[in-house]
């Protein structure tokens, strides 16, 4: 049987598998209701820069989009603990941090997923979301990693916080030469021209186009092996799960 991804954020069924880094066993809010049989229950707080928003309303399943169900199988991964996570722990309202890089135990934490994917060789494309805090995540897990990896601007997280505001490609090539930004348009993050302020909330309406976007041109590659670097927010809508940091979930569809 295939599973099915549900738009309303319910679960992803079937042939689930979720792991957790032994550094990270801080576990999700309220997730009881959105994870599959063979995942776990828990509970933890959320990192701050990937808070929950309200699930999608009405239901979306890739028979109904008319793309043809594959054996693609994913590996859906949180980044690492990113400046803005840390500091929101300890801080009341955002912290201001745009584009927030990875802590030193994010580093820490993305070593760690060097180390369980160094033996995964049938991964095919690893896609990437801009924000920098992904796109180290990625590059260290993936390092020496024979997959070509992609950044992807509809993958990025929700604009919530400061550091949901991205850079600039020409900055992100700049930082990040091994990547190709040039595909991106600039500005990539949303922007709401009518405001002076450092950021506006992405609108839900602007938010869940997104997403789809997202899931069904991910189900279009042709590639069969995929690994989605990108936010906990995001990766909620898409999958109905909460991540912790560098958390892991496996799914076949």
């Amino acid at each position: 049987m295939s599973a099915v991804w549900c738009r309303s954020g319910r679960r992803m069924r079937d042939r689930i598998q979720k792991t957790t880094p032994l550094s990270n066993r801080r576990r999700p809010d309220g997730c009881s209701g959105h994870i599959s049989a063979r995942a776990e229950g828990g509970r933890r707080r959320h990192g701050g820069g990937d808070a929950e928003v309200g699930m999608l309303a009405s239901p979306l399943t890739f028979a109904d989009t008319g793309v043809p169900l594959s054996r693609q199988r994913f590996h859906f991964i949180r980044h690492a603990q990113s400046m803005h996570n840390a500091l929101a722990e300890s801080s009341i309202g955002d912290p201001m941090v745009r584009d927030a890089p990875l802590t030193d135990l994010g580093h820490e934490q993305a070593r760690a997923l060097q180390e369980r994917f160094c033996g995964v060789d049938d991964i095919e494309l690893v896609v990437i979301s801009p924000l920098t805090r992904a796109i180290q995540t990625a590059l260290c897990a993936f390092d020496g990693h024979s997959a070509p990896k992609l950044i992807i601007d509809t993958h990025r997280e929700y604009l919530d916080n400061y550091c949901d505001v991205g850079r600039a490609p020409a900055e992100l090539a700049a930082e990040f030469g091994m990547l190709a930004f040039d595909h991106l348009p600039n500005p990539w993050w949303y922007v709401d021209s009518a405001s002076t302020a450092p950021y506006e909330k992405e609108p839900q309406d602007v938010y869940a186009r997104r997403i789809e976007a997202f899931a069904l041109w991910l189900k279009a590659r042709p590639e069969q092996r995929i690994a989605v670097v990108g936010h906990g927010n995001f990766l909620y809508r898409l999958t109905g799960h909460v991540f912790a940091n560098t958390e892991v979930l496996v799914g076949e569809l």
